[in-house]
């Protein structure tokens, strides 16, 4: 399912510990810096149209999950089942380029 805020605020309240403010602060610092779409957003869907393997391709050089990138680009991709939510005003939240530069929280 696509990331909204409150999906954003569940999982990293649940796995990284992170209180729903301090994950928005540093939501907000990623966007401000260009590494993630806008954090606040109810939409659940991407826009048919939406280049989602562009975007996978900027992942392929992680260390993490770079490997993982290239297997979707490569025939297993399949499009994001689509929520119920759509705000009309901003895409689910997603990466918008990649960064090795991130440390502590941020990069969690």
């Amino acid at each position: 399912l696509p990331l909204s805020t409150v999906n954003l605020q569940t999982i990293a309240s649940r796995k990284l510990r992170m209180s729903s403010e301090e994950t928005m602060q540093i939501a907000e610092e990623l966007y401000n810096k260009g590494f993630i779409s806008y954090p606040r957003t109810e939409t659940e869907k991407f826009k048919e149209g939406t280049n989602l393997q562009e975007l996978i391709s900027k992942q392929c050089e992680s260390g993490h999950w770079g490997n993982y990138a290239n297997e979707l680009l490569a025939g297993s991709f399949q499009w994001p089942r689509a929520g119920q939510n759509d705000d009309q005003a901003h895409p689910p939240i997603h990466p918008t380029q990649f960064t090795n530069s991130l440390s502590g929280k941020q990069a969690q």
